[in-house]
């Protein structure tokens, strides 16, 4: 929990899926919004731009990119509290040529209505207490039930946001 302020995205097709990034490490039935975070002299924009570009290969500009919506959240352990900002920005990936890359193991396109199911699951994500080994580092212990509780908000959300901007039907 080093950083403090994240940036995910997603890149919605011309049928209205939205793109989601896959991992090993990921629960079973887990796929979330690509990105991390935000360094420390970069603002949220600049942070997603990068962030497209480690994790799809590709470039995008600040007029394609689409700030959606803003989550804060405040998480505690035992001994301490840490506030979490984070930023989700869209953009259309028309023309785009995408390559999972960096730490992404994958990407998918869900329906919004699959983004609601996905929400749904990361309710029911596991309370038992676990580490996990990433390519950087062993991360833990941590619950994937607690990730769930953010994530799950956060997919939820943005899915109805995404059906009104988009006139979903």
């Amino acid at each position: 929990m080093t950083r403090g302020r994240h940036a995910l995205f997603t890149a919605i097709r011309d049928d209205k899926k939205v793109l989601l990034g896959a991992k090993q490490i990921y629960p079973k039935g887990i796929v979330r919004f690509p990105g991390g975070g935000i360094e420390e002299h970069e603002t949220p924009f600049q942070g997603a731009v990068r962030e497209i570009q480690e994790e799809l290969g590709i470039q995008v500009n600040n007029e394609e990119l689409h700030e959606l919506a803003r989550f804060s959240a405040e998480v505690s352990d035992n001994k301490d509290t840490y506030h979490f900002s984070t930023h989700l920005f869209t953009f259309l990936l028309e023309n785009h040529q995408i390559k999972a890359d960096d730490d992404l193991d994958g990407v998918v396109f869900y329906s919004l209505d699959e983004l609601d199911d996905l929400a749904k699951r990361y309710e029911k994500l596991s309370d038992e207490l676990i580490f996990v080994e990433t390519k950087a580092k062993v991360q833990g212990p941590f619950r994937w039930s607690d990730y769930g509780k953010l994530y799950g908000k956060i997919h939820e959300i943005a899915a109805k946001l995404l059906k009104s901007s988009l006139k979903y039907k």
